[in-house]
């Protein structure tokens, strides 16, 4: 479904028979809700034993999506997976999905259905649901925003202020493919000969790694959204340290020199958009997640990257103890 369908719009739809048609998408009451998508509010039966999390995060036209390089479906289905990529980084299990929905009064109602096909398909993807939300005009640009809550084992919640100086810094999968295919796909490419197109349109996030790192004893991480240096500064700061990044350890996804050449390191390092985990572990717990002890079949690669630091400030170096590398003033995207 491309953004240019035809009528009706949903000023023609009407809010009511809207929403109606949304919530039927949501599907009925289950084992997990108490009372589902429809009512004033959704009614969830959280698991015993285990914390809920909360996490919410929104896409605004123009500024995180484009019309001319995403579809609609392939814009709920990212609106999703953004922020179950939190719920990621904590080692949680998403269960419920809320969406906001701020739409032009001229856009198309059969745009509106598939945005909602692709949240809900993305959702189904991790057992996750959607449990309702909230549908409003604006007179600005389409915006989508999912709220999520999910849960983990009170015992193994991961938390980005829980490393320590000389821990390891992992990170699962490779980085820079996102930005690469964004830049083309900005360029007018389209998406059937983009490498790593899908990486940039319908992201997953890593749920099932996340889940895996804190069963096997891992209590640090963040996923890698707004670029490696700026999400590992984050990440450090919060545990009171500093880190340093080993260029040569660093997983870059195939096909970059092409499109970077000698810049390749340096825009994968900023591009964001990766939706990676970034972890700290005690050097004990990663010499077993990489020799495969935790860390089974149909999880991403995982590869050591770093260390924490006592000294405050984040350091790219050539390699383990090699030189410092100059890292630029640019660690990745900040939206003011």
């Amino acid at each position: 479904m491309s953004w240019s369908a035809g009528p009706p719009t949903v000023r023609a739809t009407g809010e009511g028979p809207l929403l109606d048609r949304l919530v039927r998408m949501a599907g009925g009451e289950d084992a997990v809700l108490a009372i589902a998508a429809g009512d004033d509010a959704a009614g969830w039966r959280a698991p015993p034993g285990e914390v809920v999390l909360v996490t919410t995060d929104a896409l605004v036209e123009d500024v995180d999506f484009r019309r001319r390089t995403q579809l609609p479906y392939e814009v709920g289905w990212k609106a999703y997976a953004v922020t179950a990529s939190d719920l990621a980084a904590m080692g949680a299990r998403p269960a419920l999905v809320v969406v906001t929905l701020l739409l032009p009064a001229d856009t198309a109602t059969a745009c509106v259905v598939a945005l909602q096909e692709g949240i809900v398909d993305a959702a189904g993807e991790d057992g996750a649901r959607v449990a309702g939300g909230d549908l409003s005009g604006t007179a600005g640009p389409l915006a989508v925003s999912c709220t999520l809550l999910g849960a983990a084992p009170a015992d193994r919640c991961l938390t980005r202020s829980a490393g320590h100086p000389d821990d390891r810094i992992l990170l699962t999968g490779e980085l820079g493919a996102a930005a690469a295919a964004l830049e083309r796909l900005e360029a007018g490419d389209p998406p059937g000969r983009v490498p790593g197109a899908e990486r940039w349109l319908r992201p997953r996030a890593r749920v099932a790694a996340g889940r895996a790192l804190a069963a096997a004893g891992v209590q640090c991480a963040i996923d890698c959204s707004d670029g490696m240096l700026l999400d590992t500064a984050r990440l450090a700061a919060a545990s009171g340290c500093g880190a340093e990044l080993w260029a040569d350890r660093m997983p870059l996804a195939p096909g970059l020199d092409d499109l970077w050449g000698d810049q390749r390191l340096a825009r994968a390092l900023t591009g964001g958009e990766d939706f990676e985990l970034i972890v700290a572990a005690p050097a004990a717990v990663a010499e077993r997640l990489l020799a495969g002890s935790g860390w089974g079949a149909g999880l991403p690669p995982l590869a050591v990257v770093g260390r924490l630091c006592p000294e405050p400030g984040l350091t790219l170096r050539s390699g383990p103890g090699g030189p410092a590398l100059p890292i630029g003033s640019t660690h990745g995207f900040a939206h003011f």
